[in-house]
C-alpha cells in the first residue's frame, strides 16, 4: 500500500486478451514453378478477438468495473489469379469496444 501510495497510482487496470486464427481452409490454390501461374478458388478463415479488462479505484479500494468483449468474424479471400483478401477486423472492434466500457466505469457520477 505505501508503495502505490507513494507512486500516486488512483487507477489500476489490468488487461488482458487474446485473438485466435483458424488456419486459411477452402478450395483453393495458387500455383507457380517456371511458368509463372495464379490463384483460383476461395479460402476463409473464422477469427476470434477477446480483451478482459478489470478497472479498480486504488484511492477507494474498489472495483468500478470489469468488461469481457469477444468479437468473432471470418475472414474471406476469393482468389482469380491473385489472391484478394477481405479482412475482418475484430481486433480494432473490440479495442473500441473495450475503450468505451472502461471510460463508462471512469466517470464518476456527480448528482
Amino acid at each position: 500500500r505505501e508503495h502505490i501510495d507513494k507512486l500516486g497510482l488512483q487507477i489500476l487496470i489490468y488487461v488482458h486478451g487474446d485473438t485466435i486464427q483458424d488456419e486459411m481452409d477452402g478450395p483453393g490454390f495458387c500455383g507457380g514453378g517456371y511458368g509463372g501461374g495464379g490463384c483460383l478458388g476461395y479460402v476463409s478463415a473464422d477469427r476470434e478477438t477477446y480483451i478482459a479488462t478489470s478497472v479498480f479505484d486504488l484511492t477507494q479500494a474498489a472495483a468500478l468495473g470489469r468488461t469481457d468483449i469477444h468479437y468473432k468474424g471470418t475472414i474471406h479471400m476469393p482468389m482469380l489469379i491473385i489472391p484478394i483478401p477481405i479482412p475482418v477486423f475484430t481486433q480494432s472492434s473490440a479495442c473500441k469496444e473495450t475503450a468505451k466500457q472502461i471510460s463508462k466505469a471512469l466517470k464518476v457520477d456527480t448528482d
